[in-house]
Parts: structure tokens; sequence; C-alpha cells
């Protein structure tokens, strides 16, 4: 399991486990603060996404889908220009979230989106592409970087089992991709369903960032020493059995660096799937509830609508 957060039904989530708050993707490198005064609880601070949303934007939480934006220009900056290409770039998008869902964890997409950067505003969760020299890269070669805004609660914070567990609750964030070292990537490439590969790997690396995870090869929770086969989590008691290890699986989607770092090109690099160690980072914190009472929380949501952020990678 990447260990860095979880997310849970509340509002506003962070890395507790390992405070990481600022957590950067690269191929070469990646670099993570300390949270602001809270690192004592390894596993009960993990972070989730918020469950309800906040009143700014467009947000609904877990509970109505996370709301994902990519901006208008996008696949242009990229160098995307021909519809069939863009149409394509937008399925591998959609993919990348599509890889993270489960009965409890789903996301509603909006493409040529107007999004709004950093803090609350916007969607929960923003797409943008900006060139090398955008203040958010500080100068470092990272492929891609989120800026997550959340909050620390150790009273109220609900997972989606159902059960209380203290830690950061995230509200929203940012993914930016590194134009200016995506276009560079492409002479190493050696066909388009390559960079579209590479590409939608590196968006569900993203994605996986704001929804608590982080890199295994820094820090990983199992449930036994081989990051290579399932972690049984037992959706009641989602953190049992859950240990501090030093192995990895260099294939996981959330693994930095996949090929070593730089401008290199592994198979890796485009593994899409999620790999065990990745669902069970997942299922860790975003807990699937009995089917009894999966059905009443749809339940609940029906009648809700009858009756009717962030900064950080």
């Amino acid at each position: 399991m990447t260990a860095r957060c979880e997310s849970t039904r509340s509002t506003d989530a962070k890395p507790a486990a390992l405070c990481v708050r600022h957590c950067c993707h690269g191929f070469g490198r990646w670099s993570w603060n300390p949270c602001p005064g809270v690192c004592t609880v390894p596993l009960l601070g993990l972070s989730e996404f918020a469950s309800a949303g906040s009143t700014l934007g467009r947000r609904s939480g877990l509970e109505g889908g996370i709301q994902v934006g990519v901006e208008a220009g996008f696949e242009a900056a990229l160098g995307i220009e021909t519809p069939e290409d863009v149409a394509l770039v937008r399925t591998a998008i959609i993919e990348s979230f599509r890889a993270w869902e489960n009965p409890v964890l789903r996301f509603d997409i909006t493409f040529d989106a107007t999004v709004v950067r950093g803090g609350s505003a916007g969607f929960e969760i923003d797409i943008l592409a900006v060139p090398f020299d955008d203040p958010i890269f500080n100068g470092q070669l990272w492929f891609g970087i989120v800026d997550e805004a959340s909050r620390w609660d150790s009273l109220s914070r609900t997972l989606t089992n159902g059960t209380l567990a203290r830690g950061y609750i995230i509200t929203g964030g940012d993914i930016f991709i590194n134009s200016t070292l995506a276009l560079a990537m492409e002479v190493l490439l050696a066909n388009d369903q390559e960079r579209l590969d590479a590409l939608q790997r590196l968006v569900t690396h993203e994605a996986g960032h704001l929804l608590g995870l982080g890199h295994p090869n820094d820090w990983s929770l199992d449930t036994d020493l081989d990051p290579f086969n399932a972690m049984p989590i037992d959706p009641a008691d989602p953190y049992a059995n859950l240990f501090w290890q030093p192995n990895y699986d260099p294939t996981a989607v959330m693994a930095a660096s996949p090929c070593g770092g730089g401008l290199s090109v592994c198979p890796a690099l485009f593994v899409k799937d999620l790999q065990p160690d990745d669902i069970g980072g997942r299922d860790a914190l975003y807990p699937i509830p009995e089917p009894s009472a999966v059905l009443l929380f749809a339940t609940d949501l029906a009648g809700l609508a009858a009756a009717g952020r962030r900064r950080r990678p």
C-alpha cells in the first residue's frame, strides 16, 4: 500500500500518517514537507477525501461523486490538436480516474472547464497543463505535481465504512501536468499509444495523491512483506494488520520514478492498471461497507437528491 494519507467521508484530508503535505511526482525526484505540528499518530492520521464537499465552486464530496474539471485548452497545451487525438486523450483521463473507483468512490469529469487554482475554489480536483517555468514546479524537473487543501479532524472524520477515525480530510486539490517535459518526452516514445499510456499513468498517479496515497518506495504499509500479492483489507477494520515494511512494487502506479529518474523510458512507464499495492491502499482509505450498508448509503443519497481549497501535490 502506498502510504501517505487516507480519505474519509468528511470535508478535508491530508497525510497525517506520513505528514506529507506537498508530494511531487517526477521521473527523477520528488519532495515532501512535514505537516505543521501533528505527525504523531502513524495509522490513525491517514488522510481521505471529504464526503460532503464544500460550498465553494463545483464540489459535492464522496457522496455526490468527486467533481473533476479539466481546463479548457489542456490538450492543446500538450500539443494535441486533432479532434481524434483530443478524444483519445480525454478517454485516457477518464480511465485514469475510473481506475480508482469502487462502490464508495467515484468521479464526475468535466472537460473544457473553467478551473481555479489553489484554495477551496473551482472543482474539487482541477487539472491543468502548465509550462516548466510555472511557479508550482519551483524549478524542479517534475512531470506532475498536486496542490492539496486539507484539514485535521480529530473528532468527526467518518470513513466510508461509517466508522470514525481521526486524521486529515482532503477538501480538494489541483493536478498540474508539466507541458514542457511532456512535449520533450515525445521524442523518446515510440508511438502515439505509448504517449497515451504514459499520460494515463501520470494522471492516475497524481489522482492517487489527491486521494491520500503516497509513494510506496518512500513509505509503505502492507499486511505482509510481499508487495506483489493482494492485500486482504477488512472493510469493517481497514487499518487492522497494516504495518510499515521496506518492500515495494516498482510497477505500482503510485511508485515514484518508475524508470529510475530523468527522461528515461521503461515498461513500468506504461503500466496503467492498479497493482495490488495500489488497490490495497485505496481499499484501506475508502473501505467498502457491507452490501446492506451500501444500499442504505445509496438510499440516503436518493433522499437528499429528492429533497433538494487547497494546496499541495
